[in-house]
This record gives C-alpha cells, structure tokens and sequence, in this order.
C-alpha cells in the first residue's frame, strides 16, 4: 500500500503539498504489521513493539533471569513476568536501552523517537513547550489523551479524564521490568525508551501512571525494560507541491478525488 497524505484544508486548494511514501506497510523483523496514525507531521505505530529479531535479522536474547537482567550490557528483552503466552500480544515486549542503541529495533524506514520527537508529539496535543522541557509530571491532560483501553487501566485520575484515548494514540498500562529484573505495575502505568542519553548509566524515557493525567518525564537505568513505540523516518516521505506522482506519472490537484488518497497502486 502507498499512502498519500494532503496537508493543505480543501478550502484553500490551490497550493496543496503532498507527502507521497513509497514503502510498504510497517513490518518488523517476525514480519509483524503494525497499524500507524499521524498526529501533527509525525506517523507513529499504533501499538508498542513486538519483534524478537531486529530488522538485519538478528535474533533479540529473551532473558528471563533476574540476575542476568541486571548484568547485561548488550540488547535483550522480555515479557511482563516472563509469560510468553499472552503478554506480548497485547502489550509488545519490554527492551533493554541496548536494545535501543544498536539502531536496528525498529522496522525498517522507521526508528525509535529521540527525547526532542517525543517532545513533538506532546506539543502537538497542547503541551507547552517549557513544559515539555520540565521534568516528572507534565502538562494538563497529554497523558489522558495518549492512553488507550480503559478496561485494562486502573482506575484513577488518568481514565477519567474526559480526554481519555481521545487521539488515538492507544497506549495500553503493560507494567515496567526494573533494571534489576523484577516486574511491577501491569494495569497501572506503562513506560517508554527515547534515545536520547541522559548519561553514561541512564537514557530519557516517558511515562503514564493511572493516577496521573499528565505525562511523565524522567530517566531510566539502562537496564530496565521498557516498552517502544516507533515513529517513522522523516527521509522516508517526498513532499510534492501542486499534485503527486503516481506510478511515474504526475497527477495535478484537479484530477484527483480530494476524500481519496491511499491505495493509488
């Protein structure tokens, strides 16, 4: 599928821009699809990462020891609990920050969020931007409008907020692996790497905690487990001005069905 994007609104047609992306659907490397969604210029998968081999192939290390857990200084992942029946279907897996760093985790043409791309999107759902700065609790409601299935979620200030789950952005309450291999928290707060180094031992990461509305923003040890959520590459799109091409052909605003603009080939 090819997916054509128009950021001009149809009242003003007469200098659209276009983005044309001419790779497939977002597949990682088990040949998992993921949904996307756009929010502001930025697509993001709809849900977190599930993929136990990276995208060169490469097998990821399923690591269930404690001990373990805690002396690794190279990529590896789990589920919550080390329960591979059901927990990874519904919440993705927990990664390591080696995992992250080796910058093949994520499909291809799309990649982990650095600290400043995940700023972006809080900004897009009306966080400041010298709130996006701060750390810890942040912003108004940004955390009640990025979560998803209440069913699952404690109940709490996080659920009912009147903006829960309105962007769609559907993130689910799958608990935290702590760098010392111990699990905590499913139903109540959920947890994702950027890749963005706070320093040598820790890397940004943000948060959603039931009781909280807010969005939460702090750093991790390297060797927790963490939930990812991939947004796509920005080298990956051409802008077009006027029209978009089309199996090589140029196709001018005029001819095209404005409320129609995916499966062109």
């Amino acid at each position: 599928m090819t997916t054509w994007t128009h950021t001009s609104s149809d009242s003003d047609p007469s200098n659209p821009t276009w983005l044309y992306h001419s790779s497939q659907l977002c597949k990682d490397g088990d040949g998992n699809y993921y949904s996307t969604i756009n929010i502001g210029n930025q697509e993001w998968m709809l849900e977190n990462l599930k993929t136990t081999k990276y995208n060169d192939g490469t097998s990821i290390p399923r690591v269930t020891v404690d001990d373990d857990w805690t002396a690794l200084t190279t990529g590896a992942r789990s589920e919550y609990n080390n329960d591979a029946s059901s927990e990874s279907d519904t919440y993705g897996y927990l990664y390591n920050w080696y995992a992250v760093d080796t910058g093949n985790l994520a499909p291809e043409g799309w990649h982990v969020p650095t600290d400043d791309e995940f700023k972006q999107l809080e900004k897009e759902l009306g966080m400041s931007e010298s709130e996006s700065n701060g750390t810890f609790y942040r912003g108004t409601d940004e955390g009640a409008k990025l979560a998803g299935r209440a069913d699952l979620w404690d109940d709490g200030d996080l659920d009912s907020n009147s903006e829960f789950g309105s962007s769609g952005f559907n993130i689910l309450p799958g608990g935290v692996r702590f760098y010392y291999g111990t699990y905590s928290h499913i139903g109540a707060r959920s947890y994702f790497w950027v890749t963005t180094e706070h320093d040598v031992n820790d890397s940004w990461y943000r948060g959603l905690i039931s009781s909280n509305p807010k969005m939460f923003r702090s750093d991790s040890d390297k060797n927790g487990g963490l939930y990812v959520r991939c947004v796509r590459d920005t080298t990956a799109w051409n802008t077009l001005y006027g029209g978009v091409w089309n199996l090589g052909s140029f196709v001018a605003w005029e001819d095209l069905d404005k409320h129609n603009w995916e499966d062109w080939n």
